[in-house]
């Protein structure tokens, strides 16, 4: 289509002279220019501003496919979706006022979206009036840019800008008030800044803690100000920590600080934390140390864990003085039965074979008697007979010579085949010939805990049957007396377990015995029976057979 005179009513060039050339192609080459521009360009004639000239940037802007959709029509035909916003007042009264109009960043809506939906967009236009030779307006060049991205663009770094300067403000409220609550806190806080760790901040509490005014640290390396620090590794961890931003604890540590009198080195010790502080970049930047002074706390444990080192001590020495007394206590209760034993069987004993022999001189001649004293004579004598076999066991229970005599293995056969005869309780043995022989205080020391063993099975037990294991390993020599009946309750043993105690004294005696001599005591018990170990290391017993 001709965009010319003809259609218009416009000239592209009216002004001509004398002898000028023809222009034509002048007027051809600024077509051209307009058509390729890349503003969006049109020209409208007359008040209802109707499209002459448009170019392509304006036929893409508007959403079209060609300009035939804008010449000859007008521009509220052409963009119907522009009705409501101020473009088409402002074509008006520049056409009215012949004043040009310039709109920067204005929001417009072009139905121009997929399958012509509302598309929003910002445009920069000029609508310049065209005047006719006599000075009149006769139509507009309209001249657009489309500045979507820009203001777009410009709008997000607008508002990225506000976020951040909020999150300054915000960051720098937030800092101010953990300041102040650092500065009131109970706590020591300090910041340390770079790798030389300077002082940004302390607060009072921790002033008070190196024993020096804020303002004579602040702004200054820790090594220059905390030189006694030299030697103590807590440099060479705040230089760890910054190189590796791996946070350090520390608990009950001790430093010595020069905070006394006259700034005299003084032992304190600290709870403290080391805390890489770090940019928003992710970048260190310093150290924050947070410390607690537990030095009070540290003296008061350390007087308290000496004066329970006392007690314990004294404790210690009341239980051997304890022991001691027991272990002397039973060896004089066994030296009384040796020696009551002895009297049982040189005395007494033989006063009863006296009147035994008495009594079988007077039953020679028991034919002079008469039937009734005969019978009395008779009954005497079982009764004597009987006397003198209750003293002679009683004798060997308290002390059976065979324990001096010919040693334990011995006697401990003796005892058993005795105890199986009087309370019917099958008794196994299992133990070594030619065991050598031990000191008197051993050998006695381990009768009595089996004949206490096997009297606790006869009286408690309800069991039939007992074993007695002795066994001599390597360095050690280990008794054991076990049953099959009735065991402790899980209760008694849960308290042995925790506390080693047991009902009854005869355990106890057992126990004491074997601490007397060095050894171990131990009872294992359950529904199936019960069984008592002891054992005393070799060194302990040795000695040579008399």
């Amino acid at each position: 289509m001709d965009q010319d005179r003809s259609a218009t009513g416009l000239s592209a060039v009216d002004l001509v002279y004398e002898g000028a050339p023809d222009l034509t192609w002048l007027n051809r080459r600024l077509r051209e220019m307009l058509m390729q521009a890349p503003a969006a360009i049109g020209i409208t004639s007359g008040p209802e501003h109707r499209w002459a000239y448009v170019n392509v940037a304006r036929v893409k802007m508007a959403g079209r496919s060609a300009a035939e959709e804008f010449v000859g029509r007008t521009v509220r035909q052409t963009y119907p979706e522009l009705a409501g916003q101020p473009f088409f007042d402002c074509l008006d009264q520049a056409y009215r006022t012949g004043v040009p109009f310039i709109g920067k960043e204005m929001k417009v809506t072009f139905n121009r979206g997929p399958g012509g939906t509302p598309d929003e967009a910002y445009v920069d236009c000029v609508y310049q009036p065209i005047r006719s030779p006599q000075g009149e307006v006769e139509g507009l060049l309209i001249h657009t840019v489309e500045v979507t991205e820009q203001v777009l663009a410009r709008r997000a770094v607008e508002e990225a800008n506000r976020r951040e300067r909020q999150e300054r403000a915000a960051a720098e409220f937030e800092r101010n008030q953990l300041r102040e609550l650092f500065k009131q806190g109970p706590a020591g806080v300090a910041f340390l800044s770079g790798p030389e760790h300077r002082w940004s901040f302390a607060n009072a509490t921790y002033a008070n803690i190196l024993g020096r005014p804020v303002e004579v640290i602040l702004h200054r390396p820790i090594r220059e100000t905390l030189p006694e620090l030299v030697g103590q590794g807590f440099f060479e961890l705040l230089d760890q920590v910054y190189a590796t931003g791996v946070p350090f604890v520390g608990r009950g540590m001790k430093c010595i600080l020069n905070r006394g009198a006259d700034h005299q080195p003084e032992d304190a010790y600290f709870d403290f934390i080391y805390q890489p502080a770090r940019t928003v970049t992710g970048e260190i930047e310093g150290v924050i140390v947070l410390a607690v002074d537990i030095t009070e706390t540290m003296q008061a444990k350390t007087q308290l864990e000496a004066r329970v080192q006392e007690r314990t001590l004294e404790l210690q020495r009341a239980h051997d003085s304890l022991r001691l007394l027991s272990g002397c206590l039973m060896q004089a209760q066994d030296d009384e039965r040796r020696r009551v034993a002895r009297e049982l069987h040189d005395s007494t004993g033989q006063f009863l074979a006296a009147i035994q022999m008495n009594l079988a001189t007077l039953a020679s001649d028991s034919g002079l008697l008469s039937e009734k004293l005969r019978a009395r004579l008779t009954d005497t004598i079982d009764l004597v007979d009987r006397c003198t076999a209750e003293v002679r066991t009683l004798s060997y229970l308290l002390h059976p010579p065979l324990l001096d005599d010919v040693g334990l293995v011995s006697a401990i056969s003796w005892y058993v085949e005795g105890f199986s005869e009087r309370s019917g309780i099958a008794v196994s043995l299992d133990m070594p010939k030619g065991l050598a022989r031990f000191s008197a205080e051993v050998e006695t020391a381990l009768f009595r805990i089996v004949q206490q063993s096997l009297g606790n099975i006869h009286r408690h037990s309800e069991s039939k049957v007992a074993h007695l294991r002795l066994v001599l390993a390597e360095d050690r020599l280990t008794i054991e007396i076990s049953d099959e009946g009735r065991g402790f309750s899980p209760e008694i043993m849960a308290r042995f377990r925790e506390t080693g105690q047991l009902p009854g004294i005869g355990i106890s005696g057992m126990r004491e015995r074997m601490n007397a001599l060095g050894g171990t005591f131990n009872v294992a018990s359950n529904a199936s029976g019960t069984t008592i170990t002891v054992s005393v290391p070799i060194e302990e017993l040795t000695r040579d057979s008399p």
